[in-house]
């Protein structure tokens, strides 16, 4: 009696010790990390919402429009608080970003936004992680072999980045979206996080309404509310346009060394 004793409490104690794994979420970390790569997104979309930062040691409380295409093109037009147009920026597919304040008072211009967004963020970065972010999309360039890994909060998908970086996800199910997101450098230390607070269906697409994001000094805090969601926006074939003023661009790379 007691030899069977013995193995049966060993196994209760193994089983007790385990963490569950979140109802709904497939067991196998690939397979979870290729249901998050394969959340459905419209072919075009349309979103409105509030963007709350900290400008030069200012608070702000920003409205904006954010529109984008499965090509990869985006637009983001920012008003000030009070109304009136900030700023405009446009990520085109072919990698550029381009930004023009109101009244063209200042025009950048990157042929490189993964370039420029790794100088910002992180040698992890690619040029649309801010929009992949916003929309609740795992971000481009994590992919690869995912592992389980048990935080205090429960299992996290553990995923090694480009240039010795590694993220921790938190995913929610039905369907799989992501939850919370920890990026930790080559030495473990904290470099960014981001929380997906909640999620709204729309025409049968998923979309968070609430994010919160931590980057590096440069980047800074981020505060996302989205207000309205349309996934079948009237199509405008200048959008993601932009035109030179006659003097030229100046860099985003010239600027920042300012």
């Amino acid at each position: 009696m007691k030899t069977t004793r013995i193995p049966l409490l060993a196994l209760l104690l193994v089983v007790g010790c385990k963490q569950p794994m979140p109802v709904g979420l497939p067991h196998a970390p690939g397979e979870l990390l290729a249901s998050l790569s394969h959340l459905d997104k419209p072919a075009d979309y349309h979103l409105e919402g509030r963007l709350r930062t900290t400008l030069g040691g200012v608070d702000m409380n920003l409205g904006f429009q954010l529109r984008g295409d499965d090509a990869g093109n985006a637009r983001m037009d920012v008003a000030y608080p009070f109304g009136g147009h900030a700023m405009t920026l446009i990520l085109r597919d072919d990698g550029s970003l381009f930004a023009e304040s109101a009244g063209a008072a200042l025009v950048l211009f990157t042929p490189d936004a993964t370039g420029l967004m790794q100088r910002l963020v992180g040698n992890w970065a690619q040029a649309s992680l801010l929009l992949d972010l916003f929309l609740g999309r795992l971000p481009l360039g994590f992919d690869g072999l995912p592992t389980w890994d048990r935080q205090q909060d429960g299992p996290m998908l553990a995923l090694d980045l480009a240039n010795g970086n590694r993220a921790l996800l938190g995913v929610r199910p039905r369907p799989a979206r992501l939850d919370h997101m920890v990026v930790m450098n080559d030495t473990e230390e904290v470099i960014a996080t981001a929380d997906w607070a909640e999620w709204t269906e729309v025409d049968g697409y998923w979309f968070p309404t609430n994010i919160e994001v931590d980057m590096p000094g440069s980047v800074g805090d981020l505060s996302v509310d989205f207000r309205k969601v349309n996934t079948s926006p009237s199509a405008d074939s200048d959008l993601y346009d932009y035109t030179a003023p006659s003097d030229g661009y100046r860099t985003f790379e010239s600027f920042l060394k300012e």
